[in-house]
This record gives structure tokens, sequence and C-alpha cells, in this order.
């Protein structure tokens, strides 16, 4: 009875810890979820900018100020 007891009290304690790490590796998937969801939301935006912009110019006075309006 007494074996039976200390594995049952063995499995109890590696079935805890093993909880413990999953509810970790949970929570650092959600928080990597919401950065990545993030991040792709950033790089979306800075796609549909770079499309919405007119094509390079040639001439300094434009150049410049196409590269003020990317700054931003």
């Amino acid at each position: 009875m007494q074996e039976a007891d200390a594995v049952y009290s063995e499995v109890m304690e590696a079935s805890q810890e093993r909880a413990s790490r999953l509810e970790e590796t949970l929570f650092v998937s959600e928080n990597f979820q919401q950065v990545l969801a993030e991040v792709t939301g950033t790089v979306r935006a800075v796609h549909d900018n770079l499309l919405s912009q007119d094509a390079p110019a040639t001439d300094p006075t434009t150049v410049l100020e196409q590269l003020r309006e990317l700054q931003v």
C-alpha cells in the first residue's frame, strides 16, 4: 500500500509540474501571437503606404519631398 501511495504521489507531482509548464507555454504563446499580429499589421500598413506613393522622382526637390513623406 505504501508503494502504491508513493507512486501516486510521484505521478501527482509530475502532473502538477507538467500542468504548470503547459500554462507557462500557453502564456508565452499567447504573447507571441499578439506581438505577431501587431507586426503583421505594421508590415501591411507599410506595404499599403508604399503602394500608394508616387513613383520615385528624378528632380532633387521632389526627391526631398518624397523623402520627408517616407520619414513620417
